[in-house]
């Protein structure tokens, strides 16, 4: 089997970095956490693990978290991608 006959790996998100992401644009949409977890109907645990990147969020929740925060699930799946770090101008 030839190198083209391999199918190509979806890309997964950086769980630390989608947690970032979630967060920075939770904050920026001016809402708590308590605030998101009423009105998305999910547990205060599993939004705080979204943010600290102990869990990738699917598809479902990602678009129920951005239509609560009033951006596009792209915009976040693009900080994730960028990472916080360097959409912020920080360097290590």
């Amino acid at each position: 089997m030839g190198d083209k006959d391999k199918k190509e790996e979806p890309e997964e998100l950086d769980e630390l970095n989608c947690g970032r992401a979630l967060s920075l644009t939770r904050q920026f949409s001016g809402l708590t956490q308590q605030e998101v977890v009423d009105r998305v109907s999910i547990s205060q645990g599993y939004l705080s693990a979204l943010e600290n990147g102990t869990k990738v969020p699917s598809l479902h929740s990602l678009q129920k978290l951005a239509k609560v925060y009033g951006c596009p699930v792209w915009q976040m799946l693009w900080l994730a991608e960028q990472g916080i770090d360097t959409f912020m101008g920080e360097t290590e």
